[in-house]
């Protein structure tokens, strides 16, 4: 049986890591999207199910394809109600806040898909909601390393809040 190694970056034999099949295991690159503020929510509000939460945003350095393993939604006004982010692999013509979510027939060709934030962490003032969707993605030459998005929401918000929402995302590739 041969011994199967790699050489690193600087010329050292390395040992190839197995799994307990003895099969190769691999493991990807992680990307951490910074802390990003939803554009386009006002200090108060009251919304619907299906609204647009915030306003359309496109996010540029991503890997330019991968899966996005978590999406982690800031909730600074202490809601906890479920939001659902629409990625895009193209600009689409976003929905004005607080209307009901509306994309054209030819935008959802470009859709990534859905992540659904539901499941939430109460930290008695603020809580944190997390997506875990492993959705695939890719994006296009002419878009290259950039996804667009927008927040819908599936609850009757309504807040009064100086601290606006954030999120941030991470990415296998």
């Amino acid at each position: 049986m041969s011994d199967i190694r790699g050489i690193d970056p600087f010329g050292e034999h390395r040992d190839i890591v197995v799994d307990n099949t003895g099969s190769v295991y691999t493991t990807g690159r992680v990307f951490k999207s910074e802390v990003i503020q939803i554009p386009g929510i006002p200090s108060s509000g009251t919304y619907a199910s299906g609204d647009a939460f915030g306003t359309q945003f496109a996010i540029q350095g991503v890997p330019t394809h991968g899966t996005i393993a978590t999406v982690v939604y800031i909730d600074h006004a202490n809601d906890g109600l479920t939001k659902d982010l629409v990625f895009f692999s193209a600009p689409f013509t976003g929905t004005a806040d607080n209307a009901a979510f509306n994309v054209t027939d030819d935008e959802l060709r470009n859709i990534v898909g859905v992540v659904r934030i539901s499941t939430f962490y109460n930290f008695s003032a603020n809580q944190i909601g997390q997506g875990t969707p492993a959705l695939y993605y890719s994006t296009r030459p002419e878009f290259l390393g950039t996804l667009y998005g927008q927040f819908v929401t599936r609850g009757a918000d309504s807040f009064a809040s100086a601290a606006k929402p954030q999120f941030f995302f991470t990415v296998v590739d």
